[in-house]
């Protein structure tokens, strides 16, 4: 299924298409998970935060990790130094920090993009509050 990508605001919107489903059964990565993903509306940019790269644009998100996907593969068991653009209609800061270690990349159903796992590492009680925010306010209600 193709993905429309819009600029809003200068968030990303892409029309997903696929699941976390293959063949009528959920993936090893769903079985495993400890907490459940809030899919988002918006797809909020992330960029390597020394270079200033775009990474990827987030998909989903817990507070132990997130997808992104991203129109090129980021090496696994690595870990990156990220930046995550905040819209600024909801937080009153523009970035949010944070160090996260890519776990598996992969083609996505489209394949002119990469679905990226990461998991964040030492996550403070500030970042679980910015990620439930962002749940919150750009996340399906699921």
């Amino acid at each position: 299924m193709s993905r429309a990508d819009s600029r809003i605001g200068g968030l990303a919107h892409f029309n997903r298409g696929g699941n976390d489903m293959v063949k009528g059964k959920r993936t090893e990565s769903h079985r495993d998970r400890k907490l459940q993903r809030r899919h988002l509306i918006y797809y909020l940019r992330v960029f390597e935060r020394d270079s200033g790269r775009l990474i990827g644009h987030l998909v989903d998100l817990t507070a132990e990790g997130m997808m992104l996907i991203s129109e090129t593969a980021l090496a696994t068991d690595k870990v990156y130094a990220l930046r995550m653009a905040l819209p600024g209609e909801v937080f009153d800061h523009e970035q949010f920090d944070f160090t996260a270690r890519s776990v598996w990349c992969r083609p996505d159903v489209n394949p002119k993009f990469f679905d990226i796992g990461l998991t964040l590492l030492n996550v403070e009680a500030r970042d679980i509050t910015c990620i439930e925010d962002l749940m919150q306010h750009y996340g399906f209600n699921d």
